[in-house]
């Protein structure tokens, strides 16, 4: 799909719907079991996504106030399965987690990947903040790796 569409239009186009995907199922689930507090469901949540097979995950980065979260991630199947890119390739368990995050703490956020195994980082990481911080930080990443 990037060497179809181009890195930016296959992005965009996996991460909203990944999103939103992700959005809906979180908020029913949380509705549905009735979970009020904002700590123990992203604990559920980082449990579901490691259980998924998306890699070891560790939350670096909690707070609540700024609705930000930072995690770190090893052994992702997505840069293994991928290969060597100089982009980051973990679209879809980063949209995955925003959409989850956005449900849990009841507000529109987005998520950034700053580091990619398939860019020959040891680990992978994402960032989940408000969305014009994300877009900032996105644009000065791409702009750097050279995406844009």
């Amino acid at each position: 799909m990037i060497d179809a569409l181009g890195f930016q239009k296959a992005y965009q186009d996996i991460y909203q719907t990944t999103k939103e995907g992700s959005y809906n199922y979180n908020k029913n689930f949380i509705k549905f079991h009735g979970f009020k507090d904002k700590r123990k469901i992203v604990d559920w949540q980082w449990k579901i996504v490691t259980f998924s097979g998306w890699g070891e995950w560790e939350i670096i980065h909690l707070d609540l106030k700024e609705n930000t979260l930072a995690a770190k991630f090893e052994d992702s199947p997505f840069p293994k399965a991928y290969g060597k890119a100089k982009y980051p390739v973990d679209i879809i368990p980063a949209a995955f987690s925003a959409g989850g995050i956005s449900s849990c703490f009841g507000t529109d956020l987005d998520c950034i990947e700053t580091k990619c195994m398939a860019m020959g980082h040891p680990f992978c990481e994402i960032f989940i903040g408000p969305k014009k911080l994300i877009e900032e930080k996105r644009q000065a990443l791409w702009t750097k790796w050279k995406l844009i």
